[in-house]
């Protein structure tokens, strides 16, 4: 078994990143079989996207166990969580904390403003609202750390090792933003006004990982995965209160392009703004540490 995955580990280390990166998930994917076909026959039967999310939380627990290994034997890395970006003790929780704040008081501002522009009304909190908030915090926590282990960890690593920090940016968020559209034909069409915001996403999560950590003697520690995950958690527990809530409705003074088509602020003109001023702050930052 050790001369199978020494053979393996030679092979794939020899290999460009798109043979190493499919190679990665598809392993994972042969791995999760036993779990996730029965989960997949139960979602299909019983209509519950319940068995759906207990199919990620598979891959996801799949992937934290394998890509350590991973990384050891393909890239010969000593430490690869701390080359994933999980380094920096407490200034890493204050840079999260810091990234967090970025994404909850950007989607204020875009709700804010549309409020005081007379775009959007303002609607009373429903009776479980702490539910609601409770909730949010979950899936901003669970959801900003787990893809950006994924997307601005893992991934970026296998793009840089082959295509450089300017060729692993762009491949990195136009594969963040395709991956958005595994989904039925009827929902990419409604959803494709969204795709050129989630590439914005993607690039500026990318900057927020190369940015420092912090000030003074923090300043070279840049590459944590602490900013990019707090300001994706922000950005993900802000936009879930707007809707699940019903916080704000758009009041059609102006079209649907403008505030975000569907309600997402990604699919409007204001988001896009909003994204791109977040974007070159985060830019600005990942040149510091240069």
């Amino acid at each position: 078994m050790f001369v199978f995955l020494k053979v393996i580990g030679q092979y794939f280390r020899r290999s460009p990143a798109p043979i190493r990166i499919m190679g990665f998930l598809a392993g994972l994917i042969l791995v999760s079989l036993p779990v996730t076909l029965p989960l997949y026959w139960l979602e299909q039967r019983e209509g519950n996207s319940a068995f759906g999310i207990g199919i990620l939380l598979t891959w996801f627990g799949l992937f934290l166990v394998g890509v350590g290994p991973w990384l050891r034997r393909v890239h010969g890395l000593k430490h690869p969580w701390q080359r994933l970006g999980l380094y920096g003790g407490k200034q890493w929780g204050r840079a999260w904390v810091q990234g967090m704040a970025v994404g909850i008081v950007g989607v204020a501002a875009l709700y804010g403003l549309q409020i005081v522009l007379g775009w959007g009304g303002a609607m009373p909190l429903p009776a479980n609202m702490g539910f609601i908030l409770l909730e949010g915090s979950l899936a901003a926590v669970v959801v900003g750390l787990a893809e950006e282990l994924v997307f601005r960890g893992w991934l970026l690593l296998e793009l840089e090792a082959d295509y450089g920090l300017s060729g692993a940016l762009g491949v990195n968020s136009l594969l963040f933003a395709l991956v958005h559209y595994i989904r039925p034909w009827e929902v990419i069409v409604a959803t494709w006004p969204q795709f050129v915001g989630l590439v914005l996403l993607g690039v500026t999560l990318v900057w927020a990982r190369r940015s420092p950590l912090g000030r003074g003697r923090f300043r070279r520690m840049s590459g944590a995965l602490a900013l990019p995950a707090g300001l994706h958690g922000g950005l993900v527990w802000a936009y879930y209160q707007v809707s699940v809530a019903n916080i704000v409705q758009p009041t059609g003074v102006i079209p649907n392009w403008a505030t975000g088509i569907d309600g997402n602020p990604l699919a409007g003109v204001m988001g896009l703004v909003l994204l791109g001023a977040i974007a070159v702050w985060f830019y600005r930052r990942s040149r510091e540490s240069l």
